[in-house]
């Protein structure tokens, strides 16, 4: 009963968001030479697109991103942008923020440009409410997918864009649709590769100084996590490899993981030779120590991500509940590029989260007995080590 009262109220103030939507739907009619670019999501995909972003510059544009306030000091260390406004995401989510979401307008209300532009393509209706809010000649949206945008809220905020841009129904990788999406956008052409992410000196204190690599053993959720006894197994595996001998061991992770290291440390045989990273750094200050790491190992997690766009082999422990979205990379420039390595196990029940299906009966046991998804349990060391020598940049 709570839970359809909860969803019914989550409904309602959908409606008041739309219906303010609507009614507060900016425009301007002289000239500003500015853009502003909205993008809400969360750091692995906001990550992801800069290297569309990156585009938008080129056109000799004032940039103004409004983004996920997460994200800001990323976006700031790019260059990309010459404005940047954070939106606690978080907040904007939650039905007990009303007066939080409602403050976007006042906010954002003195924000001009010629074009303002949805970029992200699972959005939800609080990205119509950060558009919303914006004065503009014209406003862009990606297509995006209607079983993620609910059908009803999807075609109420329709008429606050003049351009909608339609992408491939089919399933491409999300790099690649970012930058058809982008090219559409800005009438040229626009090739897809791996992101990049400039070098933060002032990021630089807490990367190690001796030789090392990366172990990020958390995720967003703990039914996705590998289990901890097997990364330290493998770190074990990796130690008695005699290339990898004086390699630390460079723990990274949220302060909300550093119970991961615990567990960690009372199995791997050999604790001098780890470096605990958990809770420690900033966002800058993790893309520092991934630049600088001869390899990172982690599950699915902006740390991948991180990696391939500063360059750092990755090898990733995934369940392919979104194959082919998110990963493998598939890009069309890779020349002197790592991209990431998944290390996986195909199921009947691929791309459980992409369908929008259901966990299957038998993985929902699974996740009860053992807390983690079976896709995500049946991978082995042994399967983690092959990718060590098998195609991948990172070899024994």
């Amino acid at each position: 009963m709570i839970q359809i009262l909860a969803k019914l109220l989550v409904q309602a103030i959908s409606v008041i968001d739309i219906a303010i939507i609507r009614g507060r739907n900016r425009k301007v009619q002289n000239g500003t030479g500015n853009i502003i670019l909205v993008r809400l999501d969360a750091i692995g995909d906001f990550v992801m697109w800069l290297d569309s972003a990156k585009e938008f510059k080129q056109n000799g544009w004032e940039v103004i991103l409004i983004c996920n306030q997460v994200c800001c000091d990323i976006a700031i260390s790019t260059g990309y942008f010459d404005k940047v406004i954070g939106v606690d995401y978080g907040k904007l989510r939650r039905t007990s923020q009303i007066r939080y979401r409602w403050s976007i307008h006042k906010r954002l209300k003195d924000l001009k440009a010629d074009k303002a532009i949805q970029c992200t393509y699972s959005k939800e209706i609080f990205s119509d409410m950060v558009m919303s809010a914006i004065s503009a000649r014209e406003k862009i949206t990606i297509d995006s997918p209607q079983i993620i945008a609910s059908r009803w809220s999807y075609k109420m905020a329709l008429p606050i864009y003049q351009k909608v841009i339609k992408t491939p129904k089919d399933l491409i990788m999300e790099i690649r649709r970012n930058a058809i999406f982008t090219g559409r956008a800005l009438q040229r052409e626009i090739k897809s590769g791996a992101p990049e992410l400039r070098e933060n000196k002032t990021a630089q204190e807490k990367v190690p100084k001796e030789a090392y690599y990366v172990l990020f053993p958390g995720a967003s959720e703990s039914e996705r996590m590998w289990p901890i006894e097997r990364f330290a197994q493998l770190a074990e595996k990796l130690y008695d490899e005699e290339p990898l001998k004086k390699l630390k061991c460079c723990m990274c992770g949220s302060r909300g993981e550093a119970y991961l290291y615990k567990s960690f440390i009372q199995t791997f045989k050999y604790p001098d030779m780890v470096i605990n990273k958990m809770g420690n750094t900033s966002l800058t200050e993790l893309i520092e120590i991934i630049r600088g790491a001869k390899f990172i190992i982690t599950n699915d997690t902006s740390a991948v991500h991180f990696a391939a766009a500063v360059n750092t082999p990755a090898i990733c422990i995934w369940g392919p509940w979104e194959y082919g979205r998110f990963l493998p990379y598939d890009v069309e420039m890779v020349k002197e590029k790592c991209l990431p390595v998944v290390c996986w196990k195909d199921m009947e029940c691929r791309n459980c989260l992409l369908d929008k299906l259901e966990k299957t009966q038998e993985c929902e046991k699974h996740i009860v007995r053992n807390g983690v998804r079976k896709c995500i349990d049946l991978v082995t060391v042994e399967d983690v080590l092959s990718k060590f020598i098998s195609g991948s940049s990172i070899l024994l």
